[in-house]
């Protein structure tokens, strides 16, 4: 049986291509509106087919619908059937129905059926192997590809014993040409169904995207891919954590101290039973903590039922591999699966921990070792030996060592801080947070958030000394660690008050303050008694531990204090006070957003009731007044964040004592770098705040400021191209030609150019404002339009070409095409081989087209443009000649004699002006070049191939007439390809068509095409003379 691990992806790429903005129409509209609608419904289709699938139901049909247009899947659970259907929309009427293949038993052998008829094609039977071949050796047999367009044909490899490709295919996918919407086709193995051709999205242009989709069948899981999350010496592996040290036990003996206390010196004393110290414990206190890591994995299929599958890992073993070791113990370790895997962003995630994870080994047998894994499923209902195993992976082992206990201690702080390792310090030192008496009951102060575990963490055979930090959350569910937190009792002064009473402290680390009152402790409040806790520094006792053995302690001292003052309402509010709409433009001058002191005055100062000297007074900007930081609004509410490097320019602070209500107090001056960035952010405007902080309390915060809007860039057309070589009923296509055999320039044949300008009304290019533009930009004449040229992308080319990566020349493979310059706009096409075959390919007078593209910006920074009209154009290149074979041309035999007729009878050439200038014709009964025009063509050779010609008893050659001096070569394998020489327009009259009736009879007319093929200066062209090969001999 095929574990091919599938690489669709089940539908998840139908999210792909929603996005393009559509605009036109209302009926454009509508048809968008309905294709996005389909594409919904097939991808909700398909979501509840693999949520049925996942949860234990089998997809049991696939059918087309009754319409022929999509396809009917039925999924059933404990004999419940649901039905599904996917479709595309109502567009399928292109004649491509859709259709089913799948696997049907005749006679005890399975072959492929299309639409339920037997394409005799052999498959896997429901044993998973193919036919029984002649010699009695398993038979070859034809299954899907990894993306269901193609069936592969799988022969038996006797050597070996398995089944390998033997490379033939056969295409079973629906294809169509051009824009048809194609069918769906489904193809359903034993495992698998695969949809092609499915509406998946749509295109920058708004049309469909068709896409491939697999599902799995019943949901089995059938394997299991590890995803590293790292590589060591390229092997896939993941880090385990493990923690390694020694538990620590309270340490011996009281502590005595002095301590200041408002300006008076107090002595302290904490009795041992506080557990003011800790030490480290005995030998036999050694601990090894594993932590309970994650893995991930894809699974096959990735909407497998993994409900009451069993996930074990296997035993460690080793691999050489590494040349880091370290020594093996006694122990064994192993790996256990935590709690029960479970599938989260597409992948399945596995809880591990590791016993015993210091006893993992990295040498084994005196060899350098790589010690691997490897997760293991059994299936319910299976036998035990009957299990999934995902590919090896390595376990990176590393060492964690927990340092301390620490904290934050303030918001824009960004280092943390080791809380002391015992009460005697804690006593002695600066208070760690201060809390205001008049607690909140419902949002008490919460040690658990702001404690944090400090340790390192290094790979095997390294050290550091560089701290991380964690949570105590993470701690928990990490590590399984615990904290609690107890006062440390100690007695300050002659009244030995234990100042650790003024807080308790609970189980979950919410702290509450507490006060004497009538002899008992009461919590605190926001009233009067309340304030005799102030200035009382209770100590806490943080203790991290594994059950109840301590790995880390720390000490906190706080402070109570006195609640803040009441801040004005407009406080850590945004207030702006001015704002402007400025042009994006390279050079401005002058411009700016300015807010004045009088407006300051209406919306800050008399908010605040205080005069400007007040203000200036008890409020300080932060950083220089020119040039500190500047702040944006934050996502939540009130909320407000710095910008790095003042992105969108300096906001500055003008405090002038002397200054007058007009006078600016804020001020943004332009500059296009600042203005570039705020054009990049959504509605192209930001609100820019400077911070002014409260002298007297920094948590009263204004911030004052502006808000800048950049006005739109403009949109610009390029005028209309003359009526006069406009394509019929276009209006943005062209046709280009050789120049004329009589030009006046003097221009060759080969000088096959334009300029783009030529094909606008009054030969110029010249940009021009779509729409008003916005107040502030200048007359166009003024804005500086730097215009350049280049091809379109190759998208918008014409099929099977492509773009050069500057974008100015037009390829074929490697071959030039066609050429543009950037700075002329002067279109060249190329005489390569590639390009006269494109050129003269078809009947039309047009073969081939590129799409030439008008790009510019403005000012001397190059800004663009907010949109471009006008600016592409196609360019059709005309086939220079229209070669044309003789329609009714009767050969009339001469006696006995062979009958020659004059190569010039069997053709025309016109070329592409006008009605066409024939480049030859008869004068004095003669072919003559007529005004030139076929010497300029540069005619070269003609050649026919007399063996694609057949009469009975007929043959037919060519000759140049007797005393000519025109040649005539035959070709030295094909006897019957003659080649004429026909340079000169006398060639085709001394030049014959020779026609010999071999004295045979030939009893009636018969007509025949000589295959003719002109080579010129611009390439070959091909076309048939239609001759009548007359009766021998004539009644």
């Amino acid at each position: 049986m095929r574990k091919t691990f599938l690489k669709v992806s089940l539908f998840s790429f139908l999210a792909l291509g929603m996005s393009t903005a559509f605009v036109g129409c209302k009926d454009y509209d509508d048809d968008i509106d309905q294709l996005r609608t389909e594409i919904a419904a097939n991808k909700t289709a398909i979501e509840a087919i693999n949520q049925k699938i996942s949860q234990g139901a089998i997809l049991n049909s696939v059918v087309p619908t009754e319409d022929g247009k999509g396809i009917v899947i039925s999924v059933t659970k404990d004999g419940n059937t649901q039905t599904y259907t996917i479709k595309n929309g109502e567009n399928g009427q292109d004649g491509t129905t859709a259709q089913v293949w799948d696997i049907r038993e005749v006679d005890g052998k399975a072959y492929w059926f299309k639409n339920g008829e037997n394409t005799n094609i052999p498959a896997q039977g429901k044993d998973g192997v193919g036919t029984t071949g002649e010699t009695g050796a398993p038979g070859n047999y034809w299954a899907p590809n990894e993306e269901g367009t193609k069936l592969e044909e799988y022969a038996w490899n006797a050597d070996a014993k398995k089944y390998e490709k033997t490379g033939k295919t056969v295409d079973i996918a629906i294809t169509v040409e051009g824009d048809k919407t194609p069918g769906i086709t489904a193809v359903a193995d034993a495992n698998y169904v695969y949809l092609t051709g499915v509406q998946t999205g749509t295109d920058e242009a708004g049309k469909p995207v068709f896409g491939t989709v697999a599902i799995s069948r019943n949901g089995l899981l059938r394997g299991i891919v590890f995803n590293p999350d790292l590589y060591l010496d390229g092997v896939e592996g993941t880090r385990y954590a493990y923690a390694d040290g020694v538990y620590k036990t309270p340490g011996a003996g009281d502590a005595t101290g002095e301590i200041t206390v408002n300006a008076t010196k107090a002595n302290f004393t904490i009795p041992v039973a506080s557990n003011w110290h800790y030490v480290a414990g005995a030998a036999t206190d050694a601990y090894q903590l594993g932590e309970n890591a994650t893995t991930s994995y894809v699974l096959n299929p990735n909407n497998a039922n993994i409900d009451g599958v069993e996930f074990s890992f296997l035993p460690i073993d080793n691999k050489e591999q590494v040349a880091t070791s370290r020594a093996a113990e006694v122990a064994v370790p192993a790996l256990v699966v935590k709690d029960k895997p479970a599938m989260k962003d597409g992948e399945l995630k596995v809880v591990y921990n590791i016993v015993n994870p210091k006893s993992v080994v990295y040498t084994e047998d005196s060899k350098n070792t790589l010690p691997v894994t490897a997760l293991q499923a059994t299936l319910a209902g299976k036998d035990v030996d009957e299990v999934i195993t995902s590919d090896l992976f390595s376990l990176v082992m590393a060492t964690v060592k927990f340092t301390a206990l620490s904290y934050v201690p303030a918001a824009e702080s960004t280092a943390d801080v080791h809380l002391d390792t015992d009460g005697k310090t804690a006593a002695e030192s600066a208070s760690d947070f201060i809390i205001a008496y008049n607690q909140n009951p419902e949002n008490l102060f919460d040690l658990s958030t702001k404690i944090r575990v400090c340790y390192t963490i290094a790979d095997f055979g390294k050290t550091t000394t560089t701290e991380s930090q964690m949570t105590l959350a993470e701690a928990a569910s990490r590590w399984g660690l615990t904290a609690s937190y107890d006062p440390m009792t100690y007695y300050v002064g002659t009244s030995e008050t234990d100042e650790s009473k003024y807080a308790s402290v609970a189980a979950d680390g919410k702290v509450t303050l507490k006060y004497i009152k009538d002899g008992a402790w009461v919590n605190c409040g926001d009233n009067e008694a309340s304030r005799s806790a102030i200035g009382k520094h209770p100590i806490v006792r943080v203790t991290l531990k594994n059950g109840d053995k301590v790995v880390l302690v720390g000490y906190v001292k706080l402070e109570i204090g006195d609640k803040a003052a009441v801040p004005p309402t407009i406080a850590n509010t945004p207030i702006i006070l001015a704002n402007g709409t400025l042009p994006l433009l390279c050079e401005a001058k002058d411009d700016a957003v300015v807010s004045t002191w009088q407006t300051t005055s209406d919306k800050v100062l008399a908010e605040l009731g205080l005069s400007e000297a007040e203000f200036k007074a008890n409020y300080a900007i932060e950083g220089n007044a020119a040039t500190g930081a500047t702040y944006v609004e934050g996502t939540t509410e009130n909320t407000f964040v710095a910008v790095t490097g003042n992105t969108y320019g300096n906001l500055e602070y003008d405090a002038d004592s002397e200054a007058g209500p007009t006078n600016g107090f804020l001020t943004w001056d332009y500059a296009v770098a600042n203005a570039k960035a705020i054009a990049a952010l959504e509605g192209r405007k930001v609100k820019l705040f400077r911070k002014f902080v409260n002298n007297n309390d920094a948590n009263i915060i204004l911030y004052l400021g502006v808000e800048i809007s950049i006005a739109a860039a403009p949109s610009v057309t390029f005028g209309t191209l003359s009526p006069l070589f406009l394509a019929v009923g276009k209006t943005d296509e062209v046709a280009m030609r050789v120049p004329q055999a009589k030009n006046t320039l003097g221009m060759d044949v080969y000088d096959f150019y334009a300029l783009l300008k030529d094909y606008y009304t009054d030969d110029v290019i010249k940009a021009s404002y779509t729409v008003a533009p916005a107040t502030g930009y200048p007359a166009i004449a003024d804005l500086g339009v730097a215009q350049s040229y280049k091809f379109a992308a190759a998208a918008e080319q014409m099929e099977g070409l492509a773009v050069s990566a500057d974008a100015l020349s037009l390829l074929s493979g490697t071959e030039v095409i066609a050429t543009i310059g950037a700075a002329d706009g002067k279109v060249t096409y190329s005489n390569s081989e590639k390009a006269k075959e494109l050129l003269n390919a078809g009947t039309s007078d047009y073969n081939v087209w590129a799409k030439v593209e008008i790009t510019a910006t403005y000012g001397s920074c190059k800004l663009p443009f907010a949109a471009l009209a006008g600016n592409k154009v196609r360019i059709d290149f005309k086939r220079p000649i229209v070669l044309k074979g003789t329609e009714g041309y009767s050969i009339y035999p001469n006696g006995i004699d062979p009958s020659q007729e004059p190569l010039g009878d069997f053709f025309t050439m016109k070329d592409s002006f006008g009605n066409g200038n024939a480049l030859f014709a008869l004068q004095n009964n003669a072919y003559a070049d007529v005004n030139g025009i076929y010497s300029f063509y540069k005619v070269a050779t003609l050649s026919i191939d007399f063996s694609q010609v057949a009469v009975s008893g007929v043959t037919f050659k060519m000759m140049a007439a007797a005393g000519s001096s025109a040649t005539v070569t035959q070709d030295a394998t094909n006897k019957n390809l003659y080649t004429a020489d026909i340079s000169s327009v006398d060639a085709l009259n001394e030049i014959m068509v020779v026609c010999d009736y071999g004295n045979e009879v030939l009893e009636k007319d018969q007509v025949v095409k000589l295959p003719i093929t002109v080579a010129y200066s611009w390439g070959t062209q091909s076309v048939e003379a239609q001759v009548t090969i007359k009766a021998f001999p004539q009644n």
